[in-house]
C-alpha cells in the first residue's frame, strides 16, 4: 500500500502578484487512489475565501506525488465596533477671551475581523475663527497647528494619526482589537462673544476600505467676566453724585466704552484715563469727576430803588423799594442778594422799620439787607427764544425811613445790589432817588436852627 500527501495552501495576492500564507499550511496523507475532500477556512481573521477564485483540485483522489491545493483568500473590510469621541479642556475657566485654550480629543473604536492599516481622524468644529499668529501656513489658509492637526482658515481643525497596522496576532481572546488616538490642540479664538465657548468634535476611524464616525461630543470653557462702572461726581465733593452712574458687563480682555454725560452747571475736569478700556477679572471704576461752574452773569446786577417823589415834613416817613436782579446761566447751587443803602442822614431806628428783620442799620448811614439763601438748580431755569437757558433771580426790600436832621430839600437815597453766588458774585451800579421835601415845612426848620434853638428840632 502505498500512501499519498495533500497539502492544502491559505494565500493571498499582494500588490505585486505574489502568494502570501495567511493561515498555515494543512497537511494529510492518505492511500493512492482514495478520495480525499478540502475546503476553505473561515475562522482566518480579517480574511473571506475569493469565491472568484477557487481551486479546480479542491476534491479528488490522492496521487503517488504530492497533491497541493490552493485557496485564495481576500482581506475583509472589517468591523468597526462603538466608535467614540471624548473631548475634555484642560481648564474648564479661562482667564481672558486672549488665553489659550487646551484640549484633548480622544478617539476610540473596536475593531473585528480586520488586518490591514487604520488611521484615526479628529474634526473640530470650531465656534471662532482661530488666531494664526506664529502658525506656518502650508497651502492657501491652511495653518499648522501641530505635527498632526491643521486649520482650514475657516471654522475647522483636522487631525489625523499615522497609519498603524493590525495583524492578528494583536487580537485578544475576544478576538477584538481596541483602537485609541489623542490629539492635542493648544488654540486662540478670535472675537469671541460669548461667556460659554462650546466646541464641538468627532473622529472617524478609517480602515484600508471602510470608515465609520462617532457621534460628535462638545466641551465647554467658561471665559471670565468683568464689568465697569462709571460714576459723575463734583470733584470737590466726590460724596456728591451728579448723574446716575452706568454699568455694563463683558468677557475679560473685550473692550469697553463709557459715556460721557452733560451736568448740568458743571463742567467736566478731564477725561478719565480709563474711560475706555478692557475688561478685567473684577470691577473696573471710571470716575468722571466736574468743577462746579462759577456761573455767568448774562444781564448784569442792577439795582432799582423807588421812593416817594416828595413828603409833607422832615418827620414824614420816606417808603422805599429796592428791586435787585439780575440773569444767569450755567450755575447751580445757592444765591442770596444783598443790598447796602447809603443814607443821606441818620435815621430814628424806633420809628423805621426794616423789612422783616432782613436789614440791618449800623447806628450811621448804611442799611445792609441780605436775602436768604436759596438754591437754583437746573428745573428752575427757563429757555429763551434763542435757546438758551437762564435764571433769572430777583429779589425786593422794603424799608420804611424817618430821617434825623434833614437840612436839604432834596434828600437823595443811594442803594447798590451784589449778587452773591457760591464761588462768585457781581455788585449792580448806584441807583439814588431823591424825594422833595415840601418848602414851607423847611422854612420854618431853617428858623428855628437859626434861633441856636436846636433842642427844639425834635417838636417840630
Amino acid at each position: 500500500e502505498i500512501n499519498g500527501n495533500l497539502i492544502v495552501h491559505h494565500y493571498e495576492k499582494d500588490k505585486d502578484g505574489n502568494d502570501v500564507s495567511v493561515y498555515s499550511d494543512e497537511r494529510t496523507s492518505g492511500l493512492v487512489g482514495s478520495d480525499y475532500t478540502t475546503n476553505y477556512r473561515t475562522d482566518i481573521i480579517g480574511y473571506t475565501v475569493d469565491t472568484n477564485n477557487m481551486p479546480s483540485n479542491k476534491d479528488g483522489k490522492y496521487a503517488t506525488t504530492d497533491t497541493e491545493v490552493t485557496y485564495y483568500y481576500v482581506k475583509k473590510d472589517g468591523v468597526i465596533d462603538n466608535p467614540t469621541t471624548e473631548k475634555v479642556a484642560e481648564n474648564k475657566e479661562v482667564e481672558s477671551v486672549n488665553s489659550t485654550f487646551t484640549y484633548t480629543i480622544t478617539g476610540s473604536a473596536t475593531i473585528k475581523d480586520y488586518i490591514g492599516t487604520y488611521k484615526v481622524r479628529a474634526t473640530d468644529y470650531l465656534p471662532y475663527k482661530l488666531d494664526t499668529t506664529g502658525m506656518e501656513e502650508l497651502d492657501e489658509n491652511v495653518y499648522k497647528v501641530n505635527d498632526r492637526c491643521v486649520y482650514d482658515g475657516n471654522m475647522t481643525v483636522v487631525c489625523e494619526s499615522v497609519a498603524k497596522d493590525i495583524t492578528k496576532n494583536m487580537y485578544d481572546s475576544n478576538k477584538e482589537y481596541k483602537v485609541s488616538e489623542t490629539f492635542e490642540l493648544s488654540i486662540k479664538y478670535l472675537n469671541i462673544k460669548n461667556a460659554i465657548v462650546t466646541n464641538r468634535a468627532k473622529i472617524d476611524v478609517i480602515l484600508d476600505n471602510n470608515s465609520k464616525p462617532s457621534e460628535p461630543t462638545s466641551e465647554d470653557v467658561t471665559v471670565k467676566e468683568g464689568s465697569v462702572k462709571a460714576v459723575y461726581l463734583d470733584k470737590n465733593d466726590e460724596s456728591k453724585k451728579l448723574e446716575e452712574e452706568y454699568t455694563n458687563t463683558g468677557l475679560v480682555g473685550t473692550s469697553y466704552e463709557t459715556p460721557f454725560k452733560p451736568v448740568f452747571g458743571y463742567t467736566l475736569d478731564k477725561d478719565p484715563e480709563n474711560k475706555n478700556g478692557s475688561y478685567i477679572d473684577g470691577e473696573t471704576l471710571v470716575k468722571y469727576l466736574y468743577n462746579k461752574n462759577k456761573g455767568t452773569f448774562v444781564e448784569e446786577p442792577e439795582a432799582d430803588k423807588t421812593g416817594p417823589d416828595s413828603v409833607d415834613s422832615i418827620n414824614s416817613e420816606f417808603n422805599y423799594t429796592i428791586t435787585g436782579t439780575a440773569t444767569i446761566k450755567d450755575y447751580v447751587g445757592t444765591y442770596k442778594v444783598k443790598v447796602v443803602d447809603t443814607l443821606p442822614y441818620s435815621i430814628d431806628p424806633e420809628k423805621s422799620t426794616l423789612d422783616n428783620n432782613r436789614c440791618i442799620y449800623d447806628g450811621n448811614n448804611t442799611i445792609t439787607c441780605v436775602s436768604e439763601e436759596k438754591t437754583v438748580t437746573e428745573s428752575n431755569y427757563v429757555t429763551t427764544e434763542d435757546g438758551e437757558k437762564v435764571f433769572n433771580i430777583e429779589e425786593k426790600f422794603t424799608l420804611v425811613l424817618v430821617y434825623n436832621g434833614i437840612t436839604t430839600e432834596s434828600v437823595k437815597n443811594s442803594a447798590t445790589v451784589e449778587i452773591i453766588l457760591d464761588d462768585n458774585s457781581k455788585e449792580s451800579p448806584v441807583d439814588t432817588v431823591e424825594t422833595k421835601v415840601k418848602k414851607g415845612y423847611l422854612k420854618r426848620y431853617a428858623a428855628v436852627v437859626s434861633s441856636s434853638d436846636k433842642g427844639a428840632i425834635t417838636s417840630i
